[in-house]
C-alpha cells in the first residue's frame, strides 16, 4: 500500500513520473474522487482502502476533520511526501529526532534537532535533546555547549543540570559533576537520574555511606529501578568490616543479582 502526497499543482506530473520511471500506477484522489469511492462501498468502510496505491494533494488532506480518522485507521507500507520540508514544524522535527536517537541513529537525530533549533533557537528542550545526542556520540564539548544554552534559556529545568553533570562525570571532573547533580536534586528532589549519578560519584570518591544513601533514596521512590539497585549492591560489601559481615554482604549481593536477572528489563 502506497500513499503519495504532493502539492495540487504538480499532482498530475508526479503521478506521470512515478509511472514512467518506476512503473508504479497511482490512482488520483481528490475530494470528489473520495466521494465517488464512498458511494461504491458500504458506509462503514474506509475509502482509503479501496485502492492500494493512491496519490492525493496536500490541500485535500488539510481537511483534517473529514479525512483524519480514515487516514489514522489504515496502515501504509510507504508514504511519499513531496516538499515535506514545508510541512514539518519544530515539534515534528524534535519528535523525529527522538525516534532516531532511540534507534541509535545519532547523526540523523542531530540533524533533526539542528533543524528544529533553526526554527526556534530558544527551545530549551531541543537544546537538551541535542546535547544528549552529542553526549552519546562522545562529543563532550558540543554537549556542554547545548546544556549550557538550555540552562541559560530555562534555569528552572532539571535536564540541563543533569546533562552538564553527565558531561563532567565523563571527563572525570567529579567535583563539578557533583555540583551539577546536587543542583539538579535541589531543582527536583525526585530526580532519580541526578540521585543515581551523585551516588556513583560518591562511590568513585570512596564515600560509601553517602553513596548508599543516594541509592537507597532512589529505591524508596522506585523499588524496581535497576541502576540504583545494582549500584547499591556494589556499595554494600565495602561498608562492612568484619569477616561475617563481608560474607553477609556478598550473599546479599548475589541474591540481588539473581533478583535483577529474574525481574528482566525495567526502568
Amino acid at each position: 500500500r502506497i500513499l503519495v502526497v504532493t502539492p495540487r499543482h504538480i499532482l498530475e506530473q508526479f503521478q506521470h513520473e512515478l509511472w514512467t520511471r518506476f512503473a508504479i500506477p497511482l490512482v488520483r484522489l481528490d475530494s470528489e474522487g473520495i466521494q465517488r469511492v464512498r458511494r461504491k462501498i458500504p458506509g462503514n468502510r474506509n475509502p482509503f482502502t479501496y485502492y492500494k496505491r493512491v496519490i492525493i494533494s496536500i490541500d485535500t488532506l488539510k481537511q483534517a476533520g473529514r479525512y483524519r480518522h480514515h487516514l489514522e485507521g489504515i496502515h501504509w507500507d510507504a508514504v511519499v511526501i513531496d516538499e515535506c520540508h514545508n510541512l514539518v514544524n519544530r515539534g515534528t522535527l524534535n519528535n523525529l529526532g527522538n525516534v532516531c536517537q532511540s534507534m541509535g541513529e545519532l547523526e540523523e537525530a542531530i540533524q533533526c534537532y539542528k533543524q528544529a533549533l533553526s526554527l526556534d533557537p530558544r527551545d530549551a528542550a531541543v537544546h537538551c535533546n541535542l546535547g544528549k545526542c552529542y553526549l552519546h556520540a562522545g562529543q563532550l564539548e558540543k554537549a556542554e555547549d547545548c546544556f549550557l544554552s538550555a540552562d541559560e534559556l530555562a534555569p528552572e529545568r532539571v535536564e540541563p543540570a543533569v546533562g552538564l553533570g553527565r558531561v563532567f562525570k565523563n571527563r572525570r571532573e567529579f567535583d563539578r559533576a557533583a555540583d551539577c547533580f546536587q543542583h539538579a536534586r535541589w531543582l527536583d528532589p525526585s530526580c532519580d537520574e541526578a540521585e543515581n549519578n551523585l551516588g556513583t560519584i560518591f562511590l568513585e570518591r570512596g564515600e560509601m555511606e553517602a553513596a548508599l544513601a543516594c541509592f537507597t533514596r532512589v529505591l524508596e521512590r522506585n523499588p524496581r529501578q535497576v541502576e540504583a539497585r545494582f549500584n547499591r549492591l556494589l556499595s554494600l560489601p565495602i561498608l562492612y568490616g568484619s569477616e561475617d559481615e563481608i560474607e553477609q554482604a556478598r550473599q546479599r549481593f548475589s541474591r540481588g543479582l539473581r533478583e535483577l536477572a529474574a525481574d528482566g528489563p525495567c526502568n
